[in-house]
């Protein structure tokens, strides 16, 4: 990153109950990150995602859109010091993830704050 199979019914409703700690914290004190609005839908590897702003305004997080091949997958860019660092699970089709992945890595950051902006202009997933 510069500086930085079938459609589910529910699609990753897990995702919208998606808590983990914030970095850099001792295990006791970590606040849970939700990232929960928006959707706002972009292509990524010539697929489409779901992208979702997390509690932290710093955050987001990336979900294969209902038909995706990449689905169930998601990833989440969290910044860290002076870059972004990128992770998240999947187990759909990979060739489908890793396209996104390569996109989704050399977003830069005003990329991912627009992004931000973006899914926060938009109400949050209950």
């Amino acid at each position: 990153m510069k500086n930085c199979k079938p459609s589910l019914g529910a699609t990753f409703i897990f995702l919208f109950a998606l808590t983990y700690p914030a970095v850099g914290r001792a295990q006791s004190d970590k606040p849970k990150l939700e990232c929960k609005t928006g959707p706002i839908s972009r292509v990524y590897g010539g697929t489409n995602w779901l992208i979702y702003s997390c509690t932290d305004g710093l955050s987001v997080t990336f979900v294969p859109a209902p038909g995706n091949a990449a689905m169930p997958a998601y990833f989440i860019i969290t910044p860290q010091a002076d870059h972004y660092h990128l992770y998240g699970e999947r187990s759909g089709d990979v060739e489908a993830s890793e396209a996104a992945i390569k996109e989704i890595q050399n977003l830069s950051k005003q990329d991912v704050t627009t992004l931000i902006a973006e899914a926060q202009s938009q109400k949050p997933t209950r």
